[in-house]
């Protein structure tokens, strides 16, 4: 009997040492599965974020450079105004090159790579600057379209190399009228507005990659830098509307 007993206290043992190591191992394969799969999922969430931090960043680099160059451009055509002694209002003076992108639509998903960092205010700057350029490309354009159509007129009277002069009697001036108040607010504005953005826009170019770089502990980003300050802009005066210009 004793015997007996033996052998059934000795199967009962194998048995619980049998379960015991099937439990450890479906414990030990879970905790690996999860470690694999937890792994997986932080490096596929890294890569993705750091996809959409080039992306964000290149926009904003585009934008600055697009913001950049139109300032540039403002601040040539008033300084060969200047240099020339040609009078009259600023949007007889402005004159804009090639080369200008679309207006930039940041994705609401990749502008998420900011927004978690929770920096509230850079995410603001972001947006801002987004509107600022697709603001200034469409006044751009609009002033362009306005200048030829004040062209159209027909009001020329003298060509002196690049300076076109035009002479308008009253009922002519009053038919032109809107065309030009258009043409003069629309033009102080960009004058006074497109510095600041082009400013704003470098500013932010220059501190978003490092922010990501610092904030997601990337070891490779990109970095953009800018000039301390741009060429100053000369003081126009802003001239009454009139015959001449």
């Amino acid at each position: 009997m004793q015997g007996t007993t033996f052998i059934v206290e000795s199967a009962q043992s194998i048995d619980w040492v049998t379960a015991s190591s099937g439990l450890l191992g479906v414990v030990l394969g879970a905790g690996l599965s999860y470690f694999v799969t937890y792994r997986f999922e932080r490096r596929r969430v890294h890569d993705d974020r750091l996809t959409k931090s080039f992306s964000l960043v290149f926009a904003v680099m585009k934008i600055a450079d697009d913001l950049t160059k139109m300032e540039g451009d403002v601040q040539a055509a008033l300084a060969k105004a200047l240099a020339q002694g040609v009078e009259g209002e600023v949007w007889t003076k402005l004159t804009f090159g090639v080369g200008y992108s679309e207006p930039i639509s940041i994705p609401p998903e990749d502008l998420t790579v900011v927004a978690l960092t929770r920096d509230q205010h850079l995410t603001m700057e972001i947006s801002e600057t987004e509107a600022a350029h697709r603001i200034f490309l469409d006044s751009m354009r609009a002033l362009q379209s306005l200048q030829d159509k004040f062209e159209s007129f027909g009001f020329h009277k003298a060509v002196d190399g690049e300076t076109v002069t035009f002479e308008a009697d009253q009922e002519q001036l009053a038919r032109a009228a809107p065309t030009i108040i258009r043409l003069r607010t629309l033009s102080q504005s960009m004058c006074a507005g497109i510095p600041q953005a082009a400013k704003q826009a470098r500013e932010l170019a220059g501190k978003l990659g490092p922010h990501l770089k610092s904030h997601y502990k990337f070891k490779h980003f990109v970095q953009m830098t800018y000039p301390d300050a741009s060429p100053a802009a000369p003081d126009v005066a802003i001239a009454p509307a009139s015959g001449d210009g």
